[in-house]
């Protein structure tokens, strides 16, 4: 089986040959190849730039060392070198030296572009990859904000009734629900409010019970506005009437009018004064 030989290489990025590898594709001796180098009427600066030489000490079996030189050229050394060959078989082994060396010239010129394709998107992949981790950083904080809002919500909803209470009837000394003053009275807030209602104090209309004309303006009562939260997190409100400590009194009289009671000026004194 012959060996594949590849008569041109790359280096650094260049195409180059050597001296062996010529002699051996112009079936040449090496030491003329290196003659015919050595000989070359060319400037010392385009030496330099086109032939490197290679020394290497190459020991004998017989003991000792023997110097061993080679020369690498690049593509237009060769060309150079070449033009001192003659012969139909020389120019057919220039041919093809030349056309390997427009092969491996193309393989470096797709090299290249992948490489500068690479070396453009690895800045981007960096930034995109700082983005990604920028913005599961933000959705764990979203997340976080999302839980505080849910919290809120629920302790909105659960402690509704208790807010409702504190904002319409702590809030305010000497105003009383039907149902407290019902329960002073050892009533239930229906049992008065029919009771009140048959004695023309109240009157109902809808869900609502209002006062007859002839109580209105007398400050038995004032309005309080309940405030509730919705599922969708807006806000409700209705209006309501609470009893003064006029009306309280007023309910008293009308409820046990042989047991009278006085005016008190604060809502924490709930015993009836006789």
């Amino acid at each position: 089986m012959n060996e594949v030989v590849n008569y041109v290489t790359i280096e650094n990025g260049k195409s180059v040959t050597t001296s062996k590898l010529v002699a051996l594709k112009f079936g040449k001796q090496h030491k003329n190849v290196l003659r015919d180098i050595r000989n070359l009427d060319c400037s010392l600066e385009f030496r330099k730039l086109n032939f490197e030489l290679l020394v290497k000490m190459r020991e004998l079996p017989q003991g000792g060392a023997s110097k061993d030189d080679e020369y690498i050229m690049t593509k237009d050394g060769f060309f150079f070198l070449i033009s001192t060959f003659t012969g139909t078989e020389a120019a057919k082994f220039k041919e093809e030296y030349i056309n390997e060396f427009n092969r491996r010239g193309r393989e470096i010129y797709s090299l290249a572009k992948e490489l500068a394709a690479k070396e453009a998107i690895t800045p981007f992949q960096e930034k995109i990859g700082t983005l990604n981790t920028e913005l599961a950083h933000a959705q764990f904080k979203l997340g976080a904000v999302n839980d505080l809002v849910n919290e809120k919500n629920r302790f909105i909803n659960l402690h509704e009734r208790m807010l409702n209470y504190a904002y319409s009837v702590l809030k305010s000394d000497g105003v009383y629900t039907t149902t407290e003053l019902a329960a002073q009275l050892d009533m239930t807030a229906q049992a008065l409010n029919k009771k009140l209602s048959a004695l023309k104090i109240i009157y109902k209309k809808g869900d609502h019970w209002f006062l007859y004309a002839k109580y209105l303006g007398k400050k038995h009562q004032v309005s309080r506005t309940n405030v509730h939260t919705r599922n969708d997190g807006g806000y409700n409100s209705n209006t309501y009437m609470v009893w003064t400590e006029k009306g309280r009194s007023l309910v008293h009289n009308a409820i046990n009018p042989l047991q009278p009671v006085k005016l008190v000026t604060t809502k924490s004194n709930l015993s009836i004064a006789s």
